[in-house]
């Protein structure tokens, strides 16, 4: 059954209009910009979602609000009356944000042991703008390698990557961070790619430093049948940024978060060493001493870092 019929069968059988905060803002913003793609853009998803969004929300009340196709958007008259109506809506709850919102301002200082790998991109774009509404929040990014149980280390979150050892903290698994291989592509011209993971032994890897010269990387192909690799590094580093700013200056073949280097590969920052093979992922936890996260500080900062760490990890929110 076509889109118009079931709109044209739905019609007298109004439902609840708006079923998510989404929907509304969606609405709006088509109507406010009277195009799709912009509105898309604006929100941060693609067009096809929008286009769901408000085809669900016609369908539920029965009544064509936009009329659109390919080339042209127009809002009915019925579609005007419901977005000056959603506006006020919106206006309400924004008004009720800024209410709650000064009287529950964060206060005191959050400190946090994670890595570079982490400590980018969205983070802290979020991460300024927790700031600039709470005058009174402190933020400490303590970027350490090595994996120290909270307490002991007097802070309060830990993003933890591999198995969380028993110990009296709380522990937020967010999931299995995937990982890829990558060199730059100055590399790639001067060393030319190999072709399967037992030629990587005669490349120049990037290494976290963990006291030894030998190290075995154990590679899954598509199939999940694992490969080892035993590999002798002239670069160690046991710090993140420096392992990346290698990668990128072109002293070898490292590993990095899959996510990250399918956006470097996409503007031709980097490019992927054997695709068909990735390092095993990586279970990855926020942790913290026990009872932290019922602050509401250390709570916000927690949030922002889970959806990081989703973000990485290729989960959908």
């Amino acid at each position: 059954m076509t889109y118009y019929r079931r709109l044209e069968r739905n019609a007298g059988m109004r439902g609840n209009m708006f079923e998510s905060l989404d929907e509304v803002r969606t609405f709006v913003r088509v109507v406010e910009l009277r195009s799709l793609s912009a509105a898309a853009r604006g929100l941060r998803v693609s067009p096809n979602a929008v286009w769901r969004r408000l085809e669900r929300i016609e369908l539920r009340v029965g009544v064509r609000l936009i009329e659109r196709t390919t080339r042209t958007l127009r809002v009915t008259e019925a579609g005007e009356r419901v977005a000056a109506r959603a506006r006020r809506i919106l206006s309400e709850l924004e008004e009720a944000e800024r209410e709650v919102g000064a009287a529950e301002r964060l206060r005191g200082t959050v400190r946090v042991s994670v890595s570079s790998d982490v400590a980018a991109g969205t983070f802290l774009q979020e991460l300024r703008a927790l700031l600039e509404g709470n005058p009174e929040l402190r933020v400490e990014l303590l970027g350490r390698t090595r994996l120290l149980e909270p307490v002991s280390l007097g802070v309060d979150i830990v993003v933890w990557g591999g198995p969380v050892p028993a110990q009296s903290s709380t522990v937020r698994r967010i999931g299995l961070l995937p990982w890829a291989l990558a060199a730059s592509p100055t590399y790639v011209a001067q060393r030319g790619l190999p072709t399967a993971p037992a030629e990587l032994a005669a490349h120049e890897c990037l290494l976290a430093m963990r006291g030894s010269k030998d190290f075995a990387l154990r590679l899954l192909d598509r199939q999940g049948e694992a490969h080892t690799v035993n590999l002798v590094s002239r670069f160690e580093s046991d710090s993140a940024q420096i392992l990346l700013e290698a990668l990128h200056a072109g002293l070898g073949i490292g590993v990095r978060p899959l996510r990250e280097v399918e956006a470097a590969v996409a503007v031709g920052q980097l490019v992927r060493i054997l695709p068909a093979f990735q390092p095993e992922p990586m279970p990855i936890s926020l942790v913290t001493p026990t009872g932290r996260l019922r602050s509401a500080q250390v709570r916000a900062v927690a949030d922002l870092l889970t959806r990081r760490l989703r973000w990485l990890a290729a989960l959908a929110d």
